[in-house]
């Protein structure tokens, strides 16, 4: 993989129609979208892919720490999630932890962007959604809605907390 994206940096950079600033930013485009897809095959299949590569002053390097991460890293989101498996709003069920809560999932993302990197977070968090959740992103949402929520983390948080804003009914019957 380190052959390829440094092919790819050198042919970016012998094109002479565009600006550096842009070719820069091309690659890392195209170098957290393999990433990101590798990542995802990878956690598929339960393997560990082995780094991912960061672009930085023309030269290639790689953090380990921000490769990808697992489900039971962040956790899956489903507001809905039956109360049969378990009371709260946090179900840990085998290695998987559920969360019902948007406020909870979203303080989970948070840190592990912190850790991983908003990038590698924003692309992958569809993967972590279930049941109504799923529906709402697969379903409802625009191809241009969804580019934008994968710009950065802070388009998700947002998105996330005004569609899934608990109920003041719901709330209070929590109390």
């Amino acid at each position: 993989m380190n052959e390829l994206l440094s092919i790819l940096y050198l042919i970016l950079l012998r094109t002479k129609v565009i600006s550096l600033k842009k070719k820069v930013e091309m690659i890392e485009i195209i170098v957290t979208s393999v990433a990101a897809n590798f990542a995802t095959a990878f956690s598929k299949f339960n393997f560990t892919p082995p780094s991912t590569p960061i672009i930085n002053n023309r030269s290639i390097s790689i953090d380990p720490s921000k490769t990808f991460f697992k489900a039971e890293e962040l956790g899956l989101f489903d507001p809905e999630f039956p109360i049969e498996y378990g009371p709260g709003d946090v179900v840990r069920i085998s290695k998987n932890t559920i969360y019902r809560s948007i406020h909870l999932f979203v303080q989970r993302i948070t840190d592990i962007a912190s850790i991983k990197g908003d990038k590698i977070i924003s692309y992958n968090l569809p993967l972590y959604l279930r049941e109504t959740a799923l529906e709402w992103y697969s379903g409802l949402l625009t191809v241009p809605k969804k580019e934008s929520l994968r710009a950065n983390i802070k388009n998700w948080i947002e998105t996330f907390r005004r569609r899934f804003k608990t109920n003041p009914t719901t709330a209070l019957d929590k109390i």
